[in-house]
């Protein structure tokens, strides 16, 4: 009996599960993440991002112009002053954005990229925010 109690605890216990922490005194991320410097970097500027667009990001009405779409995530915040349109592309193969054909007439301005500017796509696992003049972010469909 006691064998079968010891066996479920050395199964289930917590202490399986516990590791050493890492530590480096020449790295603030104890050496164990690769990138930290770049990772931070865009959070810091997606956060920048945010509190300089709060009234929309933070307030502005939610939209989904394509829940269609099985490539892209696609969504709108329209905020009193301005409206935003955020596009990711979360797959390994690059994506045409079709919401951007349906949008021309619109003044539209890049606020914020993970990769490189290539016209209407994003290149695999890219995403873009863009802002946009005012009128209608409706999808229409061919």
């Amino acid at each position: 009996m006691m064998r079968k109690v010891k066996t479920a605890i050395a199964k289930f216990g917590r202490d399986n599960a516990m590791t050493p922490m890492q530590w480096s005194g020449s790295k603030p991320h104890a050496g164990g993440a690769q990138g930290y410097e770049d990772a931070l970097r865009m959070w810091k500027s997606k956060i920048t991002l945010r509190r300089e667009h709060e009234s929309t990001f933070v307030y502005g009405r939610f939209e989904i112009p394509d829940m269609d779409n099985k490539e892209l995530v696609m969504y709108t915040k329209k905020g009193d002053e301005e409206d935003v349109l955020v596009v990711l592309n979360f797959t390994d193969q690059e994506q045409k954005i079709p919401i951007l054909d349906t949008l021309s007439g619109r003044k539209m301005e890049i606020l914020a990229l993970t990769g490189k500017e290539s016209g209407h796509k994003l290149d695999p696992w890219d995403g873009r925010v863009y802002k946009l003049s005012r009128g209608d972010v409706s999808h229409k469909r061919n």
